[in-house]
């Protein structure tokens, strides 16, 4: 996937996530993909998407 420039894929991030045709991973346990980008020179969001092994997705959002 290509991200627009300024985006970050952060490096604590999962390599990938691949889901089964039933929608679960497989994984051992949840995997986690960090985003983050600059807003303005005092403010950098973050997006946290992690997804556990059955499928269940959670997301949280968090100023730096």
């Amino acid at each position: 996937m290509n991200m627009p420039d300024g985006v970050n894929i952060e490096t604590t991030s999962a390599a990938s996530i691949t889901f089964n045709i039933y929608g679960s991973t497989g994984a051992g346990g949840s995997q986690t993909v960090v985003v983050s980008t600059p807003i303005n020179d005092s403010r950098n969001d973050r997006y946290t998407i992690s997804v556990t092994a059955t499928g269940t997705v959670s997301s949280a959002y968090s100023t730096f």
